[in-house]
Parts: C-alpha cells; structure tokens; sequence
C-alpha cells in the first residue's frame, strides 16, 4: 500500500487559509500532468479525455457493486490547471473565486470519482485542490494500462495494489476527506478472475479505455450496433429487456433473432450470467433438512484404479522389428466412513454419535437391531469405566455417575445439542475422561461387522471390564444378508451384543439363559433410495441393491405380500444358488437413471426419511422354520 499527500508540517489548518507554496507545487504538477497527457494524446492513446473507475457508496446495496467507467474530459483538467493559476495572481479575492469558477471546476472533477463531493470552504481548499490533481494522476496512470493489474512506476521495485490519496493532510490525521485506490476483480470482464464487481459504462468509453475493438451489427445493412467485440470475445447483450438484465463477456458471439440494439452514448451494465437473487425467501434450515436424504459422507470414496505405469519396448531383427506397450493399473482401496471419522479428533467423535451405525444384536433371540452410537456408547459405559485401574479414573466415573448422570443422559438425549450443552458443563478433567471413553468404545468396536475375508460376521460383547471377546458369526443360510452391513463410503458397522430382549413375530425369547445359537435371523433397519425426489417407498417384488466398497452389488427383493397393516416390509437377499430374475442378470446393461432407482442405502440419522424394513435370508420367513432351525 501507498500513500499521497501534499501535506506540510509547518502549516497551521485552522489559521492558514492559504499557502502559496502549496499552489506553486501543484501548479507544477499539474503541469507535468498536462505535458504526460499530451505526449499521450499525440501518440494517438486516446482522443480528447481518458476513463477512471471509480466505486461510490451507492453501489453498496447493490447485490453486485458496480464499479462505473468514469470519463474525464482534457479539457477540465486544463481548465483545472488555468484556474489556479489565476488562483495564485489574485490571492487576495480568492474568497470569490472559490466559490465561482474553482468550486465548479473542483466539484465537477471531484464528481467523477465521489458521489457527494464536500463543499468548498476557504481553509479546506488546499486540500481538495491536492486530491483532484491526485485523482488526475493515479486514474490517468491506471487508464494508460487500461485499468488491468496493479501500478508499478518505474521508480518503484514492487507494484501497488492500494493507493490512499490523502491530499495535502498528515496521513496522521484523521480529518477531511480522502480516496482510495485498489486492485478489484470484475465480474466478466475480468475473464477468469471472476470478481465482485460489474461494469457500468458507455460502449464509446469501453472500446476508448479497451481498445481495438468495434461496434457489431447483425447485418452490413443494419447501421444499429448490437454487440461489441472486444479483448478477444464480444459483449453481447441479454436475453431480454428486463432493467437489471447485463451484458455478458464471452469468447463466442450470441445473438437473439431479436436482440437489443446498443446505444454508443448510453450506459450498459457488463456482468456474469449468474447473479444473487436478494428477494428468494429460502431458509437455510429447512432446505437443509430436506435434502437429508440426498447427502453423502463427505471425505469417503468407493474403490478404483489409477494408472502408475506405462512401460514400452522394442526388439528387432535381421528379418522383423516389433514394438510392446504396457500400461500398469494400481487398485486404490476406497475409504469407509468407518475409517475417515476414527481417525478425526476425538472432540469430533461427539456429532458423530448421531449416526444410526451401532448394530445391537440380542443373545436371546439372534435379532439384530440399528440403533445410534449415542445408544451404543450408553449401553457399553459401564463395562469400558471398568477398564480403568487408577484412583483417579475411578473417582473421574464415581462423580459422572453420581452427579451427572451421564449413562441417563446419553439414552435419554434427544439431539446432538443437547449432548454437546452437557458435555460443554463437565468440568476439564472429566469432559477429557468421556472423550477417551468414547474413543475407547468406538477403537474397540472399530473391528466388528463382517470380516476382512467376508466370511464370518463379528459382534463384540464387552462385559464387566473384558472388552477384547467376540463372537465370529459363520454366514450361513440364515445370515446371508449380513455383507450388507460391510463397511463402505455410505455404511458403518460397530457390532455388539446385548442383553436385552429383542423379538420379532417370527423371533420370540428363548430364555431365561438360552444358549448361544451363533446365528443371525433377522436385521431390523431403515433404508431409503438416495436417487428419489419425492415421496418414496419400496414396491413388491421389485429388485434393489446396496452398493459396497469394492463396487460390488448385493441384490435385494422387496416383500409386502401377505404384510399385516405397521408390519414393515421385507428384504430377501438374493444369492446366484437361487433363481435370479432376468433384470438382475442384465445390471450390467441398465442405464445409469435405472441404476439410480434401484440403490437403496441405509439410514444415517433420525432426521432422514426412510423406511423401517426387516433384512432377512428365508423365504418364507415363518416361525415355523425357525423352529425348526433350532431344534
């Protein structure tokens, strides 16, 4: 940044009126301006004035602040510069002229780059006086480059992108009246920089500031111009006649069968094609909520091949010569939601203890449920405090028990705010011990679900401070649905055992204190179709897949046939050893918008709109196969 002044210590502002060294300095200026700009004119730069842009106040409550091409004709510097001169010879009526021809002459250059320039008052004229002449150089410099990139006198090594004209004040004070000049970025002007700011010019002062260009017409015959050419590309007009419809950069011309014609003399507005619509009433909140259903998890990705290597080669002969090409592909493991939260801060893990990816399965009935992490972490509390073997972790769990209830609190909390207000009150040293608690639970449990090798699905049962035991559930007739819950870039699994009762109608307690059966029956869910736009459940007998890391398909069949009213609907995993419809056989044919339809996916928080469905392997699911299972 740079700063101009004309200032002089030894002068008194509120005694002074009037300095005649100050004027002979700007008389001198003002004179090397004029002999700069002649120079100019004669090398046939410009004609008989020169542009500024300029930003005033006004354009603030604009969607999009103009920045307006400002012409400033020669002749009123020149008269400018005449004017004081004779501002010099008659010092003593310079009362009169002040408020005559230099006050006219100062407010009409002032107007060109304020929007309400201050009044003339005799004391305060030295001042404006300097920052017009100042106006005058910076904006002439800036117009010789067109306007385009920062200032950079020869007698400077680095370039200016701000310039604060201050006139002939201290840059101390703070008094008066001062302009600033900076580096912007336009709208569509500004080709690739795409900036804030729009253009409102006159065509004759574009193609002066830019030139070449020219004026476009439709047709040889037509003397009415309806786009500019200009910098490689044309400024063609909008689509309609709307008052704050803009003209438009682009390398291609656009014309409408009917477009608008351009008046040289009359101002246009040049900006982007998209602008921000200040009058659309939408609320953040709610078309956040609505589009609960469409997010993904933003950092995961399914697996891929990337090229690493390209290798070619050669061999020749007497009699052949023959060329060899490789081309060397690398597979490149997807991330899992599962991996990418775990590895964040453990102050993170709380937002994510509203996700439904804990699998609670019931040692009474082999019925698995989805539940929250929240709820899983409540369920598991005790038995992971039991873990730590110091005075001071046991008294840290004595005091969250008894006095801040916290296993209450995390089943009964009902959003993450509330979770988050209560962990915000902890004291220090206990917000850090349910930290290291929760990531405990989730490193623990981080292992469970189906197996690297998918063939054993894990469900861990920490009890009474053991927390390393599981059980490996073998995928068999009765749980080949479980690959659904493989970890992948839409799905987590953190698999438990519970001792609660969980039964179906199909699936009724065994107990008391059955023995385990290592069997999965049947998984309780909800699941949705990311790619539906409105209201949407699953059809009867329709065929749908979960789409996993390894950009395998698992096929599912909806049910509803013979489903009592509030009995949710089923889905039937369907493996190649049974009769496989013809759709499915030909997935590899489907177009990409069938694709879509068919996805299904699970639900990630309460908030989504999904249904609940029953995941199972028998069909007929009937009580009375599994009965007969089981004996």
């Amino acid at each position: 940044m740079a700063t101009i002044n004309y200032s002089s210590r030894d002068v008194d502002y509120k005694r002074v009126y009037y300095t005649k060294s100050l004027f002979s300095r700007l008389i001198q200026i003002a004179e090397r301006f004029e002999t700069a700009a002649r120079m100019v004119q004669d090398a046939g730069f410009y004609c008989d004035s020169f542009t500024v842009l300029r930003f005033g106040a006004s354009s603030k409550a604009l969607t999009t602040p103009e920045a307006q091409l400002s012409p400033i004709e020669f002749s009123l510097a020149r008269r400018f510069l005449q004017n004081m001169k004779t501002a010099v010879e008659r010092g003593k009526e310079r009362h009169h002229l002040y408020r005559d021809a230099v006050g006219k002459i100062l407010h009409e250059l002032l107007r060109k780059v304020m929007d309400a320039p201050p009044a003339i008052i005799p004391y305060h004229s030295e001042h404006l006086h300097s920052l017009a002449l100042q106006v005058l150089c910076v904006g002439f410099i800036s117009y010789i480059q067109a306007h385009i990139g920062p200032l950079q006198p020869f007698i400077l090594d680095r370039p200016l992108e701000r310039i604060v004209l201050k006139g002939c004040q201290d840059y101390d004070r703070s008094r008066g009246n001062h302009i600033v000049a900076e580096l912007v970025n336009l709208t569509c002007l500004g080709h690739v920089y795409q900036g804030p700011y729009d253009i409102r010019a006159r065509p004759c002062d574009i193609l002066d500031t830019w030139a070449p260009g020219e004026l476009v017409s439709r047709s040889e015959k037509s003397s009415s111009p309806s786009a500019i050419r200009l910098g490689g590309g044309f400024i063609s007009p909008p689509s309609s006649d709307a008052e704050d419809s803009k003209y438009h950069w682009d390398t291609c011309l656009r014309l409408l069968e009917s477009p608008v014609l351009i008046a040289p003399n009359e101002s246009i507005i040049i900006g982007g094609l998209v602008n921000v619509n200040s009058a659309c009433k939408n609320e953040e909140q709610a078309c956040w909520t609505s589009s609960l259903g469409k997010f993904e998890e933003l950092g995961t990705h399914r697996s891929f091949f990337e090229a690493k290597e390209y290798q070619f080669g050669f061999q020749g002969g007497p009699d052949n010569f023959s060329l060899t090409g490789n081309k060397v592909w690398s597979k490149r493991r997807g991330r899992t939601i599962k991996s990418r939260n775990l590895e964040q801060e453990d102050y993170l893990l709380v937002p994510f203890l509203n996700f439904y990816w804990g699998i609670r399965v019931s040692y009474c009935t082999g019925v698995a449920q989805r539940v929250s992490l929240r709820q899983l972490v409540a369920d598991l509390l005790l038995a992971f405090s039991k873990t730590y073997t110091s005075k001071e972790a046991k008294k840290s769990w004595q005091e969250l028990q008894s006095q801040y209830y916290i296993i209450e609190t995390f089943q009964t909390s009902n959003s993450a705010q509330e979770l988050s207000d209560w962990l915000s009150n902890l004291p220090d040293h206990l917000y850090k011990f349910v930290l290291s608690l929760i990531r405990q639970i989730f490193g623990t449990l981080a292992d469970t679900g189906l197996s690297p090798d998918g063939t054993q699905f894990l469900v861990a049962w920490p009890y009474n401070g053991v927390v390393n035991r599981c059980f490996h559930i073998p995928l068999s007739s009765y749980n080949t649905w479980a690959p659904i819950l493989a970890d992948s870039d839409d799905c987590a699994t953190f698999a438990y055992m519970t001792n609660t009762c969980l039964q179906s109608e199909a699936m009724t307690c065994r107990g008391p204190n059955p023995n385990w059966g290592n069997r999965l029956y049947m998984l309780e869910t909800a699941v949705l179709c990311p790619a539906s736009t409105g209201a949407w459940s699953l059809r009867h007998e329709r065929t749908y897949f979960f789409h996993k890391l390894d950009n395998r398909l698992y096929w599912v069949k909806a049910q509803r046939e013979g489903t009592q009213s509030g009995v949710p609907a089923s889905l039937v995993r369907l493996v190649p050893a049974r009769s496989i419809p013809h759709d499915i056989r030909q997935r590899l044919i489907f177009k990409e918008e069938q694709k879509k339809e068919k996805r299904l996916r699970e639900k990630d928080l309460a908030s989504v709109p999904a249904e609940v469905v029953c995941v199972r392997s028998l069909s007929p699911f009937s009580t009375q196969t599994l009965k007969k299972s089981l004996s």
